[in-house]
């Protein structure tokens, strides 16, 4: 199985939004965990076919969450460079492909 990494900025994304839904209705953080990892399954079944957002980098939507995963495929790994609100401040992501 291929290794899969999140950056820290990613990570920290992760947790942040995890945490507001959570904030908002009781146990909906863990459904939001639950839509990554599904997400993560997804990509990780075949990650060259999902769209290219920039840069070699590519995007995995999440079911029910307005967010999606950008990743890159690494030599012996997946690096998850974002977890993206789809309508929040797109492209920011982009510096850390550079």
């Amino acid at each position: 199985m291929t290794e899969v990494v999140f950056l820290d900025p990613a990570l920290a994304e992760l947790r942040q939004a995890a945490q507001w839904y959570d904030q908002q209705e009781s146990g909906v953080g863990r459904e939001f965990l639950t839509a990554v990892d599904q997400g993560l399954n997804r990509l990780l079944h075949d990650p060259t076919a999902r769209p290219i957002a920039a840069e070699r980098t590519h995007r995995q939507s999440l079911d029910r969450f307005p967010f999606e995963l950008l990743y890159r495929i690494c030599q012996t790994r997946i690096e998850i460079v974002a977890v993206a609100h789809h309508s929040r401040r797109p492209g920011y992501w982009q510096k850390r492909i550079r």
